[in-house]
């Protein structure tokens, strides 16, 4: 019995660094990322989103509205009615594997720091609630997507008040590499990314 295949167990055209070496500026894979996210969509009139190269900023703020720190991400897909993110992007010139602890943390830190300017709505409050960070590091793409509950919005907001013996984390959980030399793989990916956007733009 074989074992069914995943984007990881195929081999790729850009392994090999003498054929795609690193790139002096990683806005060029962004910007290759962001055209292929907007051909997925531009035929689709359900829509109501599109994918930006915008650098937009995310701050964490406390209770009293005091600035923690600032994140901010590589382009973001957004709702055309207000400009809110409903996806959020991250790319590196280099593989995940060289600083795979770094880029994890860099990640964690966007979505706590989106969490908290874009907090959910009431009505999203109930349950687990999902959001996605797209990564392209080098030629591979990756999904993230984290999920956390309405505990953890109030920690990461500074709520006052709250119960801090509560067990309230934000799980972040990573799908890939989906290899850009590889059809099968954009293809599975288009159709994951296409799904969640249409989803995520009602």
């Amino acid at each position: 019995m074989t074992a069914t295949p995943t984007p990881g167990d195929f081999s790729s055209p850009f392994e090999d660094p003498g054929i795609f070496k690193a790139i002096q500026d990683e806005q060029i894979v962004n910007t290759a990322l962001i055209e292929y996210l907007n051909a997925l969509a531009i035929h689709c009139k359900d829509l109501k989103a599109n994918w930006t190269l915008h650098r937009l900023p995310l701050v964490t703020r406390d209770n009293q509205r005091e600035k923690i720190y600032e994140a901010r991400v590589d382009g973001y897909l957004r709702r055309r009615r207000d400009g809110k993110p409903l996806a959020v992007i991250e790319v590196k010139p280099f593989t995940r594997t060289r600083k795979p602890d770094d880029i994890r943390m860099q990640e964690s830190a966007q979505m706590a720091a989106w969490i908290n300017q874009y907090q959910p709505s009431n009505t999203d409050l109930e349950g687990n609630i999902k959001r996605l960070l797209i990564s392209q590091d080098r030629h591979q793409i990756y999904l993230n997507f984290a999920v956390f509950d309405a505990d953890y919005v109030d920690y990461i907001c500074d709520k006052q008040g709250i119960n801090y013996d509560k067990n309230s984390f934000l799980w972040m959980s990573e799908y890939g590499p989906f290899d850009v030399g590889n059809q099968s793989d954009m293809s599975m990916l288009g159709e994951l990314v296409l799904g969640y956007t249409l989803g995520e733009s009602r």
